[in-house]
């Protein structure tokens, strides 16, 4: 009798690990996606404050041999430190806004805009940091920003 009822069972496992396995896979593989973008949310959020670092510091301490924007300064800030982080900075969108605008671009080295908060948003398409590719998944971006004030040239007194 307990030869039978092992027979009856002999292929049970493999059929339940037929169903098992795909399900599984599909969920290892969402967490590890999820972990991807979280970590490159994590990454943007950090290189919008670097770059916003450069825009709130003291121009006269800045190296600026060959008179670059400031401007171009905070981009160039973003992009080198995504590049290091591992995620290609060609395609990245940087701006420098005024807080809550992510359309009108602000100019930090114009005097009307000494003082003024300015906001660095970063973004890049899900694209560009995802391995398995989705419907629509061009459709999607991860966006971040860091609000900072525009730093001023005081005169010494």
């Amino acid at each position: 009798m307990t030869s039978k009822r092992k027979s009856s069972r002999r292929g049970a496992v493999s059929v339940e690990f037929a169903f098992v396995a795909p399900l599984f896979l599909i969920i290892l593989v969402g967490v590890a996606q999820a972990s991807r973008l979280l970590e490159a949310q994590n990454t943007l959020s950090s290189a919008a404050a670097e770059g916003g670092r450069i825009g709130a510091t003291d121009r006269d301490v800045l190296p600026n041999d060959d008179e670059t924007s400031t401007n171009d300064l905070v981009e160039r800030e973003v992009r080198r430190y995504l590049n290091t982080r591992g995620i290609s900075a060609d395609n990245v969108t940087v701006k420098i806004t005024p807080p809550g605008d992510t359309e009108t671009i602000l100019d930090l080295d114009n005097p009307a805009n000494n003082n003024a908060l300015f906001q660095v948003w970063v973004s890049i398409g899900f694209e560009n940091l995802i391995s398995t590719q989705f419907p629509g998944s061009d459709e999607y971006s991860l966006n971040s920003g860091a609000i900072f004030r525009n730093a001023v040239n005081y005169p010494d007194n």
